[in-house]
């Protein structure tokens, strides 16, 4: 059945539940609602953007994604296309009183949002897990929360390694990837959260990994990509300092201002002086 708001959900005592959640083309969030249980969501046909208190960027998801919400975080979603998710719902005594339960649950969410590769591999084994959770639920047999609840950890371990292999194979290519785009549009509004973001990694992963491949920080590196394009503007002359500033990326002239004093050891006025006196 279509829905236009977000569905509520009761989980059994034995602490696990799949909800499927169809949206209409009017499906609306009215405002951020806070989790009543942990739960992942995933992305099973359209695109969502989605909002975390702990996230200051907003966050892009297609089919195969998936999210980790915690209990009691404060979010929001909303359909960029109608989509169709399933929301695995644990209850916060069933994730802590198995500790290997608990460990896998803290990675998913140290991870973060997650798009998968779009293979028949993850295709087909996400399908087929989902349907058969759900087609125990329907069923009155003894035995079936038990199988439930393997399932759901079942299907979160598989999150995780799949995350995992792919990090193996493909992050240092989605980090140079990130940095070669942040390389090309500098000047627009970058943040850690949204390269890391589009990196598919923590901040503290994709931190890591990008200095070691610029040898920096990834605000060192963005800020010194404005620095320089703000420096070749202002030697060709046809710019004002506060229209270079503008152009390279700062929209805050007195810290463009710190900034530049930091790379040059000296203001842009007196800059600019001592590169014409050079050039004379």
């Amino acid at each position: 059945m279509l829905v236009d708001r977000p569905i509520s959900i009761k989980i059994p005592e034995f602490g696990v539940y799949l909800a499927e959640s169809i949206h209409s083309s009017s499906f609306r969030w009215q405002s951020s609602l806070q989790a009543s249980c942990h739960k992942i969501i995933l992305v099973h046909r359209g695109e969502i953007t989605a909002d975390l208190d702990n996230y200051p960027e907003r966050i892009h998801l297609s089919r195969g994604s998936f999210l980790p919400v915690q209990s009691g975080q404060i979010h929001r979603i909303q359909d960029s296309q109608p989509a169709t998710l399933f929301l695995l719902c644990l209850s916060e005594a069933f994730v802590a009183e198995n500790p290997l339960v608990q460990n896998i649950w803290d990675s998913l969410v140290e991870a973060g949002p997650t798009q998968l590769q779009q293979g028949k591999k993850v295709v087909g084994w996400w399908d087929r897990t989902l349907r058969r959770i759900l087609s125990e639920q329907l069923r009155s047999v003894p035995g079936n929360s038990l199988v439930i609840q393997s399932e759901a950890c079942r299907l979160m371990v598989m999150l995780f390694r799949l995350r995992w292999e792919e990090q193996d194979e493909r992050t240092e290519n989605r980090v140079g990837a990130v940095l070669s785009r942040v390389q090309d549009t500098f000047f627009e509004p970058w943040s850690l959260s949204k390269a890391a973001n589009e990196a598919g990694l923590s901040r503290r992963r994709f931190s890591q990994l990008a200095k070691e491949k610029t040898g920096q920080t990834f605000v060192e590196y963005i800020t010194q990509l404005r620095i320089e394009r703000a420096g070749d503007l202002l030697k060709q002359g046809d710019h004002t300092i506060v229209g270079a500033a503008f152009s390279s990326g700062f929209n805050d002239l007195s810290h463009f201002y710190r900034i530049f004093r930091k790379y040059h050891h000296q203001p842009p006025g007196a800059w600019i002086e001592a590169q014409n006196r050079m050039g004379d």
